[in-house]
């Protein structure tokens, strides 16, 4: 009995005697609580800047250019030419077959006709006095308040009447017109009128003519 007590006690020493020579098995550490880590932040991205406009171009404006005189309209509808007025037409001489005037309701009128369908060289344009005859140097004295002189070139001097040279029609506006020069194929006339007027210049043919409306203006 008492060998049977022994026996179980030695049993249960050897029991702890055991237990405490085994090695301790580690307690896992429990892995930490919390939120998972998301993904890392993203850098932050620079400041965004905007393009710069390319600049519009400028559209190039071409200079409008300035328009060339146009012929006055008169009271009555006829139209001015611009003056001086400076046609050269060749270097033939050129003979003259008459020089008239007549007056029109509105204007009065100078015509040149020229021979063998030619015509001269014409400049026209405004003058004022004092007027001298060519080549003698005398002065002129011609009727009229405002002046136009026309010069013919390359003339047959001879064939100029004299009747023609000093016409003194007393019309409304063209009161004298005067030959003051006539040699070596020119021959230079001064018309005479009584007030400001302008002139419309045409050629006309068949037969070849020159033509000279004088139209008073304001």
């Amino acid at each position: 009995m008492i060998r049977s007590r022994w026996s179980t006690l030695g049993i249960v020493v050897l029991t702890f005697a055991l237990v405490g020579c085994s090695p301790s098995t580690p307690t896992p550490t429990p892995a930490a609580t919390g939120s998972p880590a998301g993904p890392p932040s993203p850098t932050s991205a620079p400041p965004s800047v905007a393009p710069t406009p390319s600049p519009t171009p400028t559209a190039t404006v071409a200079p409008t250019p300035s328009p060339s005189p146009s012929p006055t309209a008169t009271p009555i509808g006829i139209a001015c030419t611009t003056l001086p007025y400076d046609r050269f037409s060749g270097s033939l001489t050129v003979g003259v077959a008459d020089v008239r005037v007549g007056a029109h309701p509105g204007f009065d009128r100078i015509v040149y006709q020229f021979q063998n369908d030619r015509l001269p060289a014409i400049l026209i344009e405004r003058t004022s006095p004092p007027f001298k005859f060519d080549p003698s140097d005398l002065p002129v004295t011609i009727e009229g308040s405002t002046f136009l002189r026309i010069h013919l070139t390359h003339i047959a001097v001879e064939t100029v009447k004299d009747s023609w040279s000093d016409q003194k029609p007393g019309f409304p506006l063209l009161k004298e017109l005067l030959a003051i020069s006539g040699f070596e194929g020119d021959s230079t006339w001064l018309v005479g009128m009584s007030g400001p007027a302008c002139a419309h210049i045409s050629i006309l043919r068949a037969p070849t003519r020159l033509v000279i409306d004088l139209v008073p203006t304001p």
